[in-house]
């Protein structure tokens, strides 16, 4: 876990469609929690200013990762990383009577932006657009020749642009 999040090149390999599995994050959580529950032992058995430290670290490296995320459930997992870090340094401040020994920084616009995971998510509906026009399905009672003059894939992609650029 400690190696993982000290990773800086982090993108999602697979190819952004509707159907792409999403990714597993379940065991990523845990060692979480258990690396948190570690600083909470540290601080308690050893060391509160050390486990500070860690943590403060940490979160720096989470909150990198934060900034590369491409995947919209990637950044909600990271968002949700950072609080809980965040949590738990609270928890050992307040139980400790310490101060952080430096400020954290407000989260940055890269941090925050959903630009990355937005536009992952506009190339999915765009190959959605895309089937559409090549297999209409099996509801569609016409010829599919006739969908080519009714429905223009670049068209709703370029109209459904405007919904996903204002995210």
């Amino acid at each position: 876990y400690k190696q993982l999040i000290q990773l800086t090149d982090y993108s999602t390999l697979t190819t952004p469609t509707v159907m792409e599995p999403f990714p597993k994050f379940r065991a990523y959580l845990q060692a979480t929690r258990l690396r948190l529950l570690e600083h909470i032992m540290h601080a308690e058995q050893a060391s509160p200013e050390e486990a500070i430290d860690h943590i403060v670290e940490e979160i720096h490296a989470l909150r990198h990762q934060m900034s590369k995320a491409d995947h919209l459930l990637s950044k909600m997992v990271s968002i949700n990383q950072v609080a809980d870090y965040l949590q738990v340094l609270a928890i050992i401040l307040n139980k400790y009577h310490l101060t952080l020994p430096t400020q954290i920084p407000e989260l940055t616009e890269d941090e925050r932006s959903l630009e990355l995971p937005m536009m992952r998510e506009f190339i999915a509906n765009y190959h959605i657009f895309q089937q559409v026009s090549v297999n209409p399905g099996d509801d569609f009672r016409a010829p599919s020749w006739a969908l080519h003059f009714v429905y223009k894939p670049n068209m709703s992609a370029n109209s459904a642009y405007l919904d996903f650029a204002h995210i």
